[in-house]
């Protein structure tokens, strides 16, 4: 016989308590019984049991978080959410309060809009701005009395006036940016975070921001960047933040990477300016490398970016069948630079990652593929039209001449590489035939591009914002050792035949040596002085061929040498240890280095033997 249904859930309560939610009953009334007769007067309800979370459906529960509407995004709250709640709480909040401040700087007038519907890629053109906008530093200098934090946040203040704007001014709203526009008002955010006062003023900017209508993607972005900056929260450490502003930030770009719009695209262009600047480079690269697909993809590449400084763009305007002013202002410039920044970051880290010996190969990819992608994103003439990339505490010097050819080969080095670890064989003919072209770069430097220029640069402990021009300098010349002791290095190399001898007539010992020494003597010095907390750089890439290289030099040298290596090797293994500090990538390959820090340190324990001869020099 079957079991007849159960009978509706019965609850007794009086009417106070159920309004609240609350249950009473006889023998433990609540006050407000209490205070009226001694005893609860019960109100009889039925009603059907609450089905519990673990009852209902993977979809209802993923329905119910999408309607769900949240106002803040700290970690402890929305790590469970899904993806949608965030973008139906946060789609129209950072975007709209940015434009504001963009709209108040601009203060320039737009041309007629009648041309601006549809352009040869099926995008809605831009409107372009009929002269030069007034740039923040403008602004600034127009209210001395003012400091740039107070100006930016006086404008995010005033978004109510800000609203009733010009027309022409306010169909804007629906557009891209001004792009040279948008490059200075994120240099000023940089700016602002490498700031003395940074950790007073992002709480503010950033609640002013959360008032305003923001992108999700911008808001992550900003909140990224932000959080190391501001005051630490109890129990939620400020890196474990910023990873997760990070992580939300890549699912919104793959997110909008299946049908991303014209905003979207836009918004993904703001982001990477602030992106520049952030320090996990797993993530930023890889976020790099798919809005740099998804702008290629809708065909901006193929367009032109007017300026007030035609000397840096060469290449003609697609033919779009429309006058010249009223060409797309899309971002030419921009993904160029993106192109500079995502290849050269991704070719160091799968240099670096392929120094490791105990590394799975599918963790080594080589994006672009081969060489033929820097010839792609160059101008016919050859030329670059970024020739400096105009984002501070950002150490990449590949848009000139000398960094376009190390770029070049670089990614014969990391292709070969990478094919060495899949099993495929590099013959010493190749390995010969690199090491030439990097002794000829080196040898072609001009005058300017020499690591004896940074001798000049003045010695500053933990300096926060060191010369630039240095840095680039030392990240080039780390690069090239790099190279060098990657082509060199026992995993790449294979047993030589007689046809291959007869190429190698470069020792390849003397040029590994001579790299790493100039590297010791020049760029260490640089890299020592450097505050790792504000300057976000993928270097550490730099200092694990070094550790290794000056380590089976102590031993295999003769004694009197072992300890000028052994300190050496010291130097680049601290430099390394304060990388690990800020950097996930870096902690995971420093984690590779310990057994071979143990035994340095098991060999050569003593700190003052060390320093008494480690000016020895092997000559």
């Amino acid at each position: 016989m079957p079991e007849p249904p159960k009978p509706l859930q019965t609850r007794r309560s009086c009417d106070y308590c159920l309004g609240r939610k609350v249950r009473c009953d006889g023998t433990r009334p609540c006050q407000r019984c209490v205070a009226r007769s001694g005893h609860c007067v019960y109100g009889t309800i039925t009603r059907k049991p609450p089905s519990s979370t673990a009852r209902r459906s993977r979809a209802e529960v993923a329905l119910q978080r999408s309607q769900t509407l949240v106002t803040s995004m700290p970690p402890q709250t929305v790590e469970a959410l899904t993806h949608r709640s965030h973008v139906v709480a946060q789609e129209l909040t950072v975007l709209r309060g940015l434009r504001q401040v963009l709209l108040r700087v601009n203060r320039g007038t737009v041309l007629a809009s009648a041309d601006h519907h549809a352009s040869a890629l099926h995008w809605p053109l831009i409107p372009v701005i009929s002269h030069q906008p007034a740039m923040l530093d403008q602004l600034v200098a127009a209210d001395p009395e003012r400091s740039l934090e107070a100006q930016v946040l006086r404008m995010l203040s005033r978004r109510t006036s800000l609203l009733a704007t010009a027309p022409e001014l306010a169909t804007m709203e629906e557009t891209l940016y001004h792009p040279l526009l948008v490059l200075r008002l994120t240099h000023a955010f940089v700016q602002m975070c490498y700031a003395a006062n940074s950790a007073r003023f992002f709480p503010r900017f950033l609640s002013r921001l959360s008032r305003n209508q923001v992108s999700p993607l911008l808001l992550n972005t900003m909140l990224a960047h932000a959080v190391p900056f501001c005051p630490d929260v109890a129990g939620n450490p400020k890196t474990l933040q910023a990873r997760y502003y990070l992580e939300r930030v890549r699912t919104l770009v793959l997110a909008d990477s299946e049908h991303p719009t014209l905003h979207s695209l836009t918004d993904q262009c703001v982001c990477v300016q602030i992106l520049l600047s952030h320090g996990d480079t797993a993530t930023v690269h890889e976020v790099l490398g798919r809005i740099l697909r998804n702008l290629v993809g809708a065909g901006f590449h193929q367009l032109d970016l007017p300026t007030v400084h035609p000397a840096t763009v060469h290449a003609a305007p697609i033919p779009t069948g429309s006058p010249i002013h009223t060409t797309p202002t899309l971002y030419r410039t921009l993904v160029r630079q993106l192109f500079w920044v995502a290849f050269c970051g991704k070719t160091l880290a799968n240099l670096m990652l392929s120094l490791v010996p105990d590394l799975e190969p599918d963790m080594i990819s080589v994006f672009p593929p081969d060489s033929q992608s820097v010839h792609d994103a160059l101008l016919p003439t050859g030329q670059d039209p970024c020739p400096a990339l105009p984002f501070p505490h950002f150490d990449f010097t590949f848009g000139t001449a000398e960094g376009i050819t190390l770029c070049t080969i670089g990614s014969q080095v990391a292709r070969h590489r990478a094919q060495q670890r899949l099993g495929q064989s590099v013959t010493p003919a190749t390995v010969a035939i690199l090491n030439r072209q990097l002794l000829n770069w080196r040898q072609g430097l001009p005058i300017s591009c020499q690591p004896t220029a940074l001798l000049s640069v003045p010695a500053q402990t933990n300096s926060a914002c060191p010369d630039q021009a240095a840095m680039r300098l030392a990240s080039l010349h780390g690069t090239y050792t790099m190279l060098v002791l990657a082509v060199n290095s026992a995993l790449l190399t294979t047993p030589a035949t007689p046809t291959d001898l007869l190429v190698c007539d470069i020792d390849p010992q003397a040029l590994m040596r001579n790299a790493a020494e100039s590297m010791t003597q020049y760029v260490l010095p640089v890299y020592e002085h450097v505050d790792f907390r504000f300057h976000n750089r993928s270097a550490y890439s730099l200092y694990f061929g070094p550790i290794t290289f000056y380590c089976s030099l102590a031993a295999t040298s003769p004694a009197r040498l072992r300890p000028y290596y052994h300190s050496t090797a010291q130097r680049y293994i601290k430099l390394f240890d304060r990388c690990a500090e800020h950097y996930p990538m870096a902690q995971m390959v420093y984690r590779t280095l310990q057994p071979l820090v143990q035994r340095i340190r098991a060999s050569y324990p003593t700190a003052s033997s060390t320093h008494s001869t480690s000016s020895e020099s092997p000559g």
